[in-house]
């Protein structure tokens, strides 16, 4: 047997279910909202990642393309430091080149001061059966080629690795010197040290 139920229970229990419809509602709004407000961030969130995505392969890129430039700037300093190396290589040849040409003329050279100064110094001092005329001739003689042997000149070998080094193409070849200055050393005689890139007693 149910038990009667006081009026004033009776009452709340009918507020109540008067509320149910209107809280039930009030979540399903709520719901919703937040269903919308999770769209809308999840779509935000998508939008960034493309967005960071694209940036990130622009930033990607940039650096290719850079590296790329980079690696195109180092291959043309290289070819510019190799055909200087070649240069300087054809360079430092063609001086020693000229080197050994220098030695065998200063060889020749020397030999010729050597035996026409003892020429001069026989001709210069006159025999007792010379005539007077035929001193005066010889005396001529003596002088003409003491002259000629005075003009006679060697040049210094060029170091020529130093001198390419420092100065390239326009390296200059040392001045000649007169044999009745100074005398040539035996190392500026020598067409075998002259072919090394650093003689002997060469200058720079």
């Amino acid at each position: 047997m149910t038990e009667p139920q006081h009026p004033l229970r009776r009452q709340e229990d009918r507020t109540a279910a008067a509320h149910l419809p209107r809280l039930r509602r009030v979540a399903i709004g709520a719901l919703a909202a937040w269903a919308f407000i999770a769209t809308v961030g999840v779509g935000a969130l998508s939008v960034q990642q493309v967005q960071d995505t694209a940036a990130l392969s622009k930033a990607k890129a940039a650096v290719a393309n850079a590296n790329r430039a980079a690696e195109t700037a180092n291959a043309a300093v290289a070819a510019v430091g190799a055909q200087q190396a070649r240069q300087q290589a054809q360079l430092v040849e063609g001086c020693v080149r000229l080197n050994v040409q220098r030695a065998t003329a200063n060889w020749s050279y020397a030999s010729d001061y050597t035996v026409f100064s003892f020429v001069v110094r026989r001709f210069l001092a006159p025999t007792r059966t010379e005539t007077r005329a035929q001193k005066r001739i010889t005396r001529a003689f003596a002088l003409a080629l003491r002259d000629a042997v005075r003009a006679k000149e060697w040049t210094p070998l060029t170091d020529c690795a130093q001198a390419v080094a420092a100065s390239g193409i326009s390296y200059q070849v040392p001045a000649p010197i007169p044999f009745v200055k100074r005398r040539p050393p035996g190392s500026a005689l020598s067409p075998a040290n002259a072919a090394l890139t650093t003689p002997v007693g060469s200058v720079p």
